[in-house]
């Protein structure tokens, strides 16, 4: 099945790279365009310039979704033709001269941006050139624009501001870094008021990473999001988080379940497993029940802890 051949290729690629890309190239010509999107996604594990050949027969493929697939992945190979190409497409788009970003969005799509994946038709409500700024934008690794504007990503986003072009060269950036993952960018993209993207900038970080980066903005609204960090919780995040869960405990939940949700999620990961120090007169009585539940989890969980440390070794 799908699935099968997928879970398949995701276990080669991590023992045997070149032969699951070798597997992928054996069935191209018979496998739907939903396989061979998948597959060429799943090529991400392992991926190095060897798989650059695979990658440019997929971007020519006829199908879109194929298409895309293999522009992110070349996007992640700084070496690649395709890397270069976007890199040269962005530096006649974007340049810094002084302290002023100078911003010249292509005035059309070219052959040969609509072969490395630019979409030429924008969506509703959006201008073609702010459409193109932006994929040309988020077609080069995010990693070089630090390299090719000497300045750091908070530092290139604060200057964007002063563009009339800066909701395309944000989204830009916003595409790319998600896509590779890089820490700096999606650190800096937070740092910002946050926006509908948010969600899936904070989910494109590490597990350590979102731990480390609640950890150190104890105020931020993303701390609706403590469920995208597995347990057990940072110390210092788990620090945070009591004083996020007492403010939480104070207010009037209503009728929405996210505040029992996180109760019954901080008893599971909280550590060390200490109760909340918080006058049990100040919880709200929509949540005395759930504050009450979390507490006796954390008191078993502390229990069972000590029980273990006197436990004799063998």
């Amino acid at each position: 099945s799908h699935e099968q051949r997928r879970h398949l290729l995701g276990r080669m690629r991590r023992s045997d790279p070149a032969a699951a890309r070798e597997l992928v190239r054996s069935t191209w010509s018979a496998d739907s365009y939903q396989d061979r999107a998948a597959f060429v996604a799943a090529l991400a594990t392992g991926l190095s310039l060897g798989d650059e050949a695979l990658l440019n027969q997929a971007l020519a493929d006829r199908r879109s979704e194929v298409r895309r697939a293999a522009a992110d992945q070349l996007a992640r190979l700084p070496g690649s033709a395709f890397a270069r190409r976007a890199r040269d497409r962005a530096a006649v788009s974007v340049a810094l001269i002084g302290r002023a970003l100078q911003v010249v969005p292509p005035a059309r799509a070219s052959a040969e941006m609509i072969a490395d994946g630019i979409d030429p038709s924008p969506p509703r409500a959006t201008g073609r050139q702010s459409w193109l700024l932006r994929q040309v934008v988020a077609a080069a690794p995010v990693s070089w624009w630090a390299d090719y504007t000497r300045l750091r990503p908070g530092d290139l986003l604060a200057l964007s501001k002063r563009s009339e072009w800066a909701e395309a060269l944000e989204a830009g950036w916003t595409d790319a870094a998600v896509r590779d993952g890089d820490a700096a960018w999606i650190s800096a993209l937070l740092d910002r008021p946050l926006g509908a993207a948010s969600i899936t900038v904070f989910q494109a970080l590490s597990d350590a990473e979102r731990d480390s980066w609640l950890a150190s903005h104890p105020g931020s609204p993303l701390f609706g999001a403590l469920e995208l960090v597995p347990g057990p919780w940072s110390a210092s995040l788990s620090a945070a988080a009591r004083t996020h869960l007492a403010e939480v405990a104070r207010a009037d939940p209503g009728r929405s379940p996210e505040a029992r949700k996180l109760l019954r999620l901080a008893a599971l990961r909280l550590e060390p497993p200490q109760p909340l120090t918080l006058d049990p007169a100040q919880v709200h009585p929509r949540l005395v029940q759930s504050w009450a539940g979390m507490l006796e989890v954390l008191s078993i969980r502390a229990a069972m802890r000590r029980e273990l440390a006197e436990e004799p070794t063998p």
